[in-house]
C-alpha cells in the first residue's frame, strides 16, 4: 500500500525521504513527484 493510499501528507513523505535517504529537499521532492506520476499511470 502506498503513502497516497494511506493519505500520508505530501510534506511528511518528503521529510521521510530526506531523513531516511539523506536527500536534499529538492531531490526528495523530485523522487516524490516521479513516484506519484508513476502511481497515477498504473
Amino acid at each position: 500500500m502506498s503513502n497516497s493510499e494511506l493519505n500520508v501528507p505530501r510534506e511528511q513523505t518528503i521529510l521521510a525521504l530526506q531523513r531516511y535517504f539523506g536527500l536534499q529537499e529538492e531531490r526528495a521532492e523530485r523522487y516524490y513527484q516521479e513516484f506519484v506520476q508513476k502511481e497515477q499511470s498504473e
